[in-house]
């Protein structure tokens, strides 16, 4: 059939198309492969890997993979060991002198070049139009052989199975001018015994299969997605052929290490592994960007279709330590699991950990595999267990394994924050120094512009992984601290404040004097809430300021206050909304009546809770309690005033708008009565809403409110605490009450509460018991399900704290008392299990003191896990009663730990600091070498002493 001229213009501009397109595509794998060939050259050169190759007084052998041939291998068909007609060549051992062969075929003339051998004419011109379209397509086909993709990756051919004639195939061009050698029906090209095949080498080591078989995988992945983006149409010509059993021709190199090194090293020079290996490739006739795999011994480094480097510094250096290894020590490595175990159960925890780093099998054993060990650990420790359901553990002991280490760590690293701010509050109280390892602290002793002795701390948040932010009552203040590097002493660590802010809008002036009652952080801002008084006058006011987080760190002393900061004054907005509020219950008429009978609004008395939780995008709420005068009918004294309550309610402020936005009930509880609230942050669909638990000392229950991700208000429910329950063992006469603080605290699905109560005997003598209350969210049931931990000894808790979302850590004041004697007493048993104050019913002991500790809980099963002493006499802060605000703040998010001593000092822990001294540490050693290397560059580069100065640099002109 003859093709018109328009015809074949419009089949040669798509095959021109196609080679454009083919050829872009090429030239940018070539980019990624030559950028990943050299990110693995400058691995080869890091200090860690040259030791790994200069190890052992064996020689190392390097095994290349390229696809460039080199230049001293023999030509194609003699590395391959056939004739042009597929037959075995019995002349092809021959060589004459001028290194042609029998055959008239010498490397000038392989295969490469006389594929297309064609001249290039015209498309209009004569010569082209009598040429042969059919052999125009035949030549068009010609290309290199194919290698077997399974017999280069597994050593054996996935078709020499299925028998056939030698040489049969489909009729492909590769497959005819290039059948299998040996009479095998494979019609791709396997390579002779001497030319080594990526499984030859790696099927020597033990994880040899696992990276071949990830070697082949990878190629599959990036040739199918090649050949899906090749063809663009059905009408595409797809010369390579997508069969997945070939791949395209390899050519392998063999070096050693000694030689190369010693061929490349000069004296007094350090030696480049890298460009030692380069300039052997280069001698060959290959460049790094032909570098398709590359092993060291047994070991694969680099794989072009897994992105290049395929081994760690680490894992590189641990295996080349293994190899050193000889004799004995061999047999420590291959310890049964069961003999390692039991060995191991003999170490102290720290020293388990340590034996992780021996060798890559036991960090698999210890981490992964020992759930004995765990166990044991766990139980070593009287640390709870996890507790499985039937038949749980022995269908997924995997499973169980990674619960009974998740369980240990969790437990550990809890324990070793708590341990670590005992050691800083310790160090801050005693003057002494911490291991910074742990933490850093910073005293306020010797700094003037700290806060000094009557300006305690009333708040402490955390800011962000490795800083926090405290709040101090006297000044107002907002102080933000973190962890920095000590100078001068390389991976150490201290407590630096960064900003410090008043929050007072009055510190201008004199007549008003204002103390900080509570603080509250969010996403985006900071709340600050303030008791204002009015010197010479029984006014007082309550206000709330609010600062972005972004204002707060510029800290400009110049800038005016009302800039940067909001004032709302949280009295007149409460009134304000009341009376625009359209929903009137009884309280409200009571002061709408008030009102009209023209009582003074000055008169009407609103008290705030010093407390304030944050409810998200720029949301605070606190508690008021609203009051109006009740006058004495016979006499007019302000003297006789009684306030009578009209109702207490939760008020959310918003700080965009600077007013209130929401108003909730509360329940009916005397005015002057103090509210403890948390507040917790959920998640539903990538916005946050907020659940906030509130309870007073002297009511037997406790609210919760509920804010959804969408901005929708639920009304407070109220849930009832279960009855008080006295011990039977009490002495008659007793009399119980609630002690003042009652913290309360959401973890997750739980709401925890703190239950105090103080028993009064007649003789004035005092005992103290706490339990803690667990309640479980959304319960609907009519009667919530609690669960009680009673804590024994003279105890009462004065702050909870949310640890690591898994544990829960108490700080409680504990009593310590004296015998008749006037001997010491334990004030806190060693089992928080059983009755209260044990059997003696005729206790004549006193009290003498208090000290604070902190217990840990397990949140899911409700267990003891550690219990330690973190002030071992409050008398040495302060002067403190019996029932007073323990000095000790304590605050725990995410991976940080910090607490804060009055105005005694602060101390943080936690993933972050121990971080960045691990980093400092780490890059200590490449900071030293990459100075010392400028150095030696600057000496290299520098300019001659003793060189003559040219005419301009002694001050000549251009006329001389």
């Amino acid at each position: 059939m003859v093709r018109g001229n328009w015809q074949r213009r419009v089949e040669l501009n798509e095959s021109r198309r196609q080679e454009a397109k083919q050829k872009k595509q090429r030239q940018e794998s070539k980019k990624i492969f030559k950028t990943q060939a050299q990110e693995f050259m400058a691995f080869l050169d890091r200090p860690n890997v040259i030791n790994s190759f200069n190890k052992g007084n064996r020689n190392r052998i390097i095994h290349i993979w390229t696809d460039t041939i080199p230049s001293d291998a023999p030509p194609i068909l003699d590395m391959l060991d056939i004739s042009v007609d597929g037959t075995r060549s019995p002349n092809n051992s021959a060589k004459r002198s001028n290194g042609k062969q029998r055959g008239g075929r010498n490397r000038s003339s392989s295969i490469e070049n006389e594929a297309v051998t064609k001249k290039k004419v015209h498309p209009r011109s004569k010569e082209a139009v009598n040429n042969d379209p059919e052999k125009e397509d035949a030549c068009a086909t010609a290309e290199l052989p194919r290698l077997c993709r399974s017999h280069f990756f597994s050593g054996k051919c996935m078709s020499s199975s299925g028998g056939g004639k030698k040489g049969s195939g489909s009729g492909n061009g590769i497959r005819k001018n290039f059948p299998s050698i040996g009479g095998s029906s494979c019609q791709f090209v396997h390579l002779p015994k001497k030319v080594l095949t990526l499984n030859d080498v790696l099927k020597r080591s033990n994880n040899g299969a696992e990276a071949v078989s990830a070697c082949e995988q990878a190629f599959l992945m990036v040739s199918r997605t090649f050949n899906a983006t090749k063809a663009a149409s059905p009408e595409d010509v797809v010369i390579v052929d997508t069969d997945d059993e070939s791949m395209e021709m390899l050519y392998y190199i063999s070096l050693s290490v000694d030689e190369i090194v010693k061929e490349d090293k000069q004296p007094g020079q350090p030696m480049a592994l890298s460009d030692s290996i380069a300039e052997a490739m280069t001698r060959r006739g290959c460049g790094v960007a032909s570098l398709v795999y590359f092993t060291l011994d047994d070991r694969l480094l680099y794989d072009r279709y897994q992105e290049g480097l395929v081994v760690q510094e680490q894992d590189l250096c641990s295996t080349e330590s293994r190899r050193s290894i000889s004799g004995s020590e061999k047999l420590v490595l291959q310890l049964p699991a069961s003999i390692l175990e039991h060995v191991l159960a003999f170490l102290e925890d720290r020293a388990v950990a340590s034996m992780c780093a021996v060798c890559k099998a036991w960090h698999q054993e210890i981490g992964k595999q020992s759930g004995n060990l765990w166990k044991l650990l766990l139980e070593r420790k009287q640390w709870p267990i996890p507790v499985f359901n039937d038949g749980e553990a022995e269908s997924n002991p995997a499973a169980e394994r990674l619960i009974l280490h998740h369980a240990f760590v969790s437990h550990y690293v809890a324990v070793r924050d708590l341990s670590a701010i005992r050691s800083g509050i310790w160090g801050i109280l005693q003057r002494k120094n911490m291991d910074e390892r742990e933490g850093c602290f910073r005293s306020f002793e010797s700094s003037r512009s700290s806060p000094q002795q009557g300006n305690p701390s009333i708040a402490i948040k955390i800011w962000s992984p490795n800083r926090i932010l405290v709040a101090y009552e006297q000044d107002c203040g907002l102080r933000l601290f973190d962890s920095v590097e000590r100078s001068g002493v390389g991976g150490h660590r201290l407590c630096r404040e960064l900003v410090a802010r008043s929050m007072d809008p009055y510190q201008n002036t004199k007549k008003r004097k204002c103390n900080l009652l509570d603080m509250a952080l969010d996403e985006d801002y900071i709340g600050a809430l303030l008791h204002v008084k009015e010197d010479g006058t029984n006014a007082e006011a309550f206000i709330l300021t609010v600062i972005g987080r972004e204002d707060f760190l510029i800290d400009d002393e110049d800038a005016e206050y009302d800039a940067t900061t909001q004032v709302i004054d949280v009295g007149q907005s409460v009134l304000n909304y009341l009376l625009s509020c359209e929903d009137v219950d009884h309280g409200l008429l009571q002061l709408h009546d008030f009102i009209r009978e023209e009582g003074d609004m000055d008169d009407v008395e609103v008290l705030v809770s010093p407390t304030l939780v944050a409810c998200g995008y720029g949301r605070f709420m606190t508690e008021v309690s609203v009051s109006i005068p009740l006058w004495n009918s016979n006499d007019d004294d302000e003297s006789d005033l009684v306030m009578n309550l009209l109702f207490r309610k939760f008020f959310l402020v918003s700080s965009s708008i600077g007013a209130i936005i929401w108003m909730a009930d509360n329940n009916a509880l005397p005015r002057n009565e103090d509210f403890s609230m948390h507040s917790s942050r959920v998640e539903e669909g990538g916005r946050y809403g907020c659940q906030i638990a509130a309870v007073s000392s002297n009511s037997s229950s406790f609210s919760i409110i509920s804010i959804d991700s969408t901005g929708g208000f639920h009304q407070p429910t109220s849930i009832d605490e279960p009855p008080y329950d006295p011990p039977k063992d009490l002495a008659d006469g007793w009399i119980s009450r609630q002690a003042l603080d009652r913290p309360v605290l959401i973890c997750g699905p739980d709401v925890v509460v703190a239950q105090n109560t103080v028993v009064e005997y007649g003789d004035g003598k005092k005992k103290y018991l706490s339990r803690l209350l667990f309640h479980q969210l959304g319960c609907e049931t009519q009667i919530p399900p609690f669960e009680s931990i009673p804590l024994e000894g003279d105890v009462l808790v004065e702050r909870l704290v949310n640890v690591r979302s898994t544990h829960l850590l108490a700080i409680c004041k504990v009593f310590k008392r004296r015998d008749r004697a006037g001997n010491e007493l334990p004030g806190i048993l060693n089992d928080i299990a059983g009755h209260w104050f044990g059997d003696d019913q005729n206790d004549t002991s006193t009290i003498s003191g208090a000290s604070s500790y902190g217990i840990l809980f397990d949140l899911p099963s409700r267990q003891q896990v550690h219990r330690i002493c973190l002030v071992e006499d409050l008398n040495v802060i302060s002067e403190i009663g019996m029932e007073e605000a323990l000095p000790l703040l304590v605050a725990a998010s995410g991976g940080t730990v910090a607490a804060s001593i009055w105005w005694g000092g602060v101390t943080m822990t936690g993933e972050a600091v121990r971080t960045s001294t691990i980093q400092h540490k780490l890059s200590e050693s490449s900071a030293d070498d990459q100075k010392a290397s400028s150095t030696k560059k600057k000496k290299k580069i520098g300019p001659k002493k003793n060189s003559k100065k040219d005419g301009f640099a002694r001050g000549m002109s251009l006329r001389g």
